[in-house]
């Protein structure tokens, strides 16, 4: 297939949350109940306004994705009693997010092509069905795909499950969290496990697959514990499958361009593909992802990045074939904290995307 040069910017807001607390924010919005109002309903129309409004650009759009309104982050009144725990659990197992990740799939058939997709989601899941589509017309051996992400999303639920008892016996300070290990949740395509059906069904190719700024990455203590081996065993077999891992530590410790030209040098595929999440810059740069059980990377560090990515894609004549963003909880976009300190995720992500989709 031929693609056209421009960008097309198209929204899905699915965000099927089964987190008591995320569910009652959607319950007091949907009554009226909250002291403060989102600035937009869902975090596509921020991000297009701010690239928009801070660096004067045309943004092609196909628009949204439609999406029932009750899982959406802003439910309709009319739907509140579809609004509990119980229902999303319900569409979480049921492999709900797994055939609207094929609904994005049509969506960009018909929506988004010849143009080059790119999504602002919230649940991540979702890149899953771009990238199905991608595969599809480009092969799977021409498509890199860079992940920016605290997590990997490639755990199945009962490995990371040992993670979430370990850190529940460990507890970080000010990272809190609650979690039911009373049942084995069951294994279904979703935000946290999405990576793993694409690995194993080849649609992306694990030496195409680079996952950077990682806060879970299994360190050499932790392998030596029991209670981890499952969950150890899992991430470090996509490595030996060679999936690139960065953590954040490296990200950290290395130069952005240092670290790009690496990695890219590993990387043969002619096309590249970018997907964003909100949490890899959490308690640093970003306040409003909708996971944020990590300290992500500084705003400094998010946009070297994004500038060591575009010069690489530009240096070595790659071709940028889509981007997504995803992850943004709209209820903390732009919120004033009681500290004085203001959220800047559309400030901080919009700026990512734009270093790389118009350098």
């Amino acid at each position: 297939m031929s693609f056209s040069e421009e960008f097309k910017f198209f929204g899905v807001p699915l965000d099927a949350t089964d987190d008591p607390d995320k569910v009652e924010l959607k319950r007091s919005y949907a009554l009226g109940m909250l002291p403060w109002k989102p600035p937009f309903p869902n975090p596509y129309r921020g991000v297009v306004n701010f690239l928009k409004n801070a660096f004067n650009l045309e943004i092609l759009e196909a628009g949204e994705m439609p999406v029932d309104s009750w899982l959406t982050p802003t439910p309709s009144i009319r739907d509140l009693p579809l609004v509990n725990p119980e229902n999303y659990s319900i569409f979480i197992h049921g492999d709900g997010c797994h055939e609207y990740a094929n609904l994005v799939t049509r969506f960009v058939d018909s929506r988004v092509f010849p143009g080059k997709p790119v999504m602002v989601a919230v649940d991540h899941s979702m890149t899953g069905g771009v990238l199905k589509t991608l595969a599809e017309k480009l092969g799977p051996e021409n498509l890199a795909v860079l992940v920016f992400d605290s997590h990997f999303d490639g755990i199945e639920a009962r490995d990371r499950m040992e993670l979430l008892k370990y850190a529940k016996e460990h507890p970080v300070p000010l990272l809190t969290f609650e979690a039911d290990f009373s049942e084995e949740p069951p294994e279904t395509y979703n935000c946290a496990t999405f990576l793993k059906y694409l690995l194993d069904d080849k649609t992306i190719l694990a030496e195409n697959l680079a996952v950077i700024g990682v806060s879970d990455y299994p360190p050499e203590e932790a392998r030596e514990d029991e209670r981890l081996k499952g969950y150890c065993e899992a991430y470090l077999k996509y490595e030996r499958e060679n999936v690139h891992f960065i953590t954040k530590h490296e990200v950290r410790q290395r130069k952005a361009r240092e670290l790009m030209v690496s990695l890219f040098d590993r990387l043969n595929a002619p096309y590249v593909y970018i997907s964003l999440d909100a949490d890899v810059g959490s308690f640093k740069s970003v306040y409003a992802a909708r996971t944020m059980n990590a300290i992500g990377l500084s705003e400094e560090q998010l946009r070297d990045l994004s500038l060591a990515v575009a010069r690489e894609v530009a240096c070595r004549k790659k071709k940028l074939i889509g981007f997504d963003v995803c992850e943004i909880n709209t209820y903390f976009t732009g919120y004033e904290f009681e500290a004085g300190m203001k959220d800047r995720t559309y400030e901080v992500l919009g700026s990512f995307m734009k270093n790389i989709l118009f350098p």
